[in-house]
């Protein structure tokens, strides 16, 4: 099996700082994060709806893998604090009716943030996951993650461009990853690391090329505003 590595890294959070430590990697070319040496992690949400601003979000799914073994997994409801539209209902089954008892994303992200650790995030359509946690996060007065995100959508309309649809379950289909349990946290999660491993099954290099390609990041907000009381 591969095995990966990570850097020594801290991270604050209101009231409680976890402090995330990790062998540094030690790869042919010094200071080098190799595809196959890299622990990610694939992590999707669900939301109210489309917009970071107004909505919120109600799962996240996470899948920490090495090369084509999950270490770990896990899924949180959240409870958004706001009904959950049906149009978004119809989309991932989620209802109020599920969320009136999970815990608010003041309390599952960080959860979220010891599990991601400091490894490099693997989303598709990454934009709209990251639009989402830079919100909760400000609205929460939590710092958003500083991990390296790589979008799988981007990866793919770069490596291959014939391939005329590039959603999730489209590709999947493409692939031959299986159809089944979309529009949830976890199971989309697993869906990207299936997608993410057959988009890199020949990527031996640097990690470096890979956030060149098809990298994302995680904006650090001007100010933080403290939640409502």
């Amino acid at each position: 099996m591969l095995n990966y590595g990570m850097l020594f890294k801290a991270r604050l959070l209101p009231g409680k700082a976890f402090l995330i430590l990790a062998a540094s990697l030690v790869t042919a070319a010094a200071g080098a994060f190799q595809v196959p040496k890299t622990t990610f992690v694939a992590f999707d949400i669900e939301t109210t709806g489309f917009s970071g601003k107004k909505g919120r979000i109600v799962e996240i799914g996470v899948v920490k893998f090495r090369g084509g073994e999950i270490i770990e997994k896990q899924s949180w409801l959240v409870n958004p604090g706001i009904p959950i539209p049906p149009m978004s209902q119809q989309v991932h089954g989620i209802t109020d009716a599920m969320v009136t008892n999970a815990p608010a994303f003041k309390e599952v992200y960080p959860q979220f943030a010891e599990f991601i650790d400091d490894a490099v995030l693997v989303a598709h359509n990454a934009g709209f996951d990251i639009r989402f946690i830079e919100a909760e996060t400000k609205r929460n007065a939590f710092d958003p993650p500083d991990n390296d995100v790589i979008d799988t959508l981007k990866l793919s309309r770069k490596r291959h461009p014939e391939i005329k649809r590039h959603g999730l379950e489209s590709l999947s289909r493409h692939f031959s990853l299986g159809t089944q349990g979309f529009h949830r946290g976890l199971t989309d999660a697993v869906h990207v690391k299936d997608l993410f491993l057959v988009l890199t099954q020949d990527d031996a290099g640097d990690i470096s090329d890979l956030l060149d390609l098809a990298g994302r990041a995680f904006k650090k907000p001007d100010c933080v505003v403290p939640p409502k009381p």
